[in-house]
């Protein structure tokens, strides 16, 4: 996507009162193209953005782990926190979920995982 695009797109949901969600899957784009998407367009547009896996027809496996870790190798600029913000409540905003799902607050149910530093032993919790 072209930062024309993305200015394009976000003019039009502005001026038609729609939000855009700007799904990342990193891994998707490496398996399709050998490319990795423009994320630093998407944050420089304050663009809303989550971390997906698209299928098993374009990537090598569904694991959000596996997203955050191609975020990290390609964007290493990127705070980790920002990261993992994509991966959880930023996810359960754009489907609605967030009161029940996306973060650690009483009544919700976060999905918790222990992640290991580099990511290669971890372990799903709840």
């Amino acid at each position: 996507m072209s930062e024309e695009d993305i200015i394009w797109a976000n003019e039009y949901a502005a001026a038609n009162g729609l939000k855009l969600v700007y799904c990342i899957c990193i891994n998707a784009n490496l398996y399709i193209e050998n490319k990795v998407p423009p994320i630093d367009l998407f944050i420089k547009h304050n663009c809303h953005i989550v971390l997906g896996t698209d299928s098993y027809s374009s990537n090598w496996q569904l694991s959000i782990v596996k997203e955050i870790e191609a975020v990290q190798k390609h964007f290493p600029h990127i705070p980790i926190e920002t990261i993992l913000q994509w991966a959880t409540s930023n996810g359960a905003k754009a489907l609605r979920i967030e009161s029940q799902f996306g973060s650690f607050q009483k009544g919700k149910k976060p999905g918790i995982i222990l992640l290991q530093k580099d990511f290669s032993a971890s372990t799903r919790l709840a």
